[in-house]
């Protein structure tokens, strides 16, 4: 029936949801249930907020991978670069291993510290502290 349903697709669609059950089953059986893998979240510095974010088709290539095979990421801040804006990584994992995506970024936060916070530029509102006892993210 999946097949069948493939087909009606327009323009070879059913080739390409093929094509990315394949690479979730590859990513899967490669990452297992105790493998991660580490990635730059984008090909640059991150754009600010409401900047023109796709000036080159390649800043969403870090992402699409892991959007489609749907497994776990972890986007942990490594880094900020002089401008203030953050350099992070992806923490990937095989479907269902969320956990290990989250404990494997807060090892690596408390190995390497959490870089100090951003600040807003003039004009932006400031955030909210977190709750006492909560637990900053980075």
């Amino acid at each position: 029936m999946i097949e069948r349903a493939l087909g009606l697709l327009p323009g070879g669609l059913g080739a390409l949801v093929e094509e990315a059950r394949h690479l979730r089953e590859a990513m899967d059986q490669t990452l297992g249930a105790t493998g991660l893998m580490l990635h730059p979240v984008y090909t640059r510095t991150a754009p600010r907020h409401r900047a023109i974010a796709l000036r080159n088709p390649r800043d969403v290539g870090c992402t699409t991978l892991f959007n489609v095979s749907e497994g776990p990421v972890t986007v942990l801040r490594v880094d900020t670069d002089p401008r203030g804006l953050p350099i992070g990584i992806q923490i990937a994992g095989a479907r269902g291993q969320d956990r290990l995506t989250l404990a494997a970024a807060r090892v690596l936060e408390e190995l390497f510290g959490a870089p100090a916070p951003i600040e807003p530029r003039s004009g932006h509102p400031k955030a909210p502290p977190p709750p006492a006892g909560a637990r900053a993210s980075g």
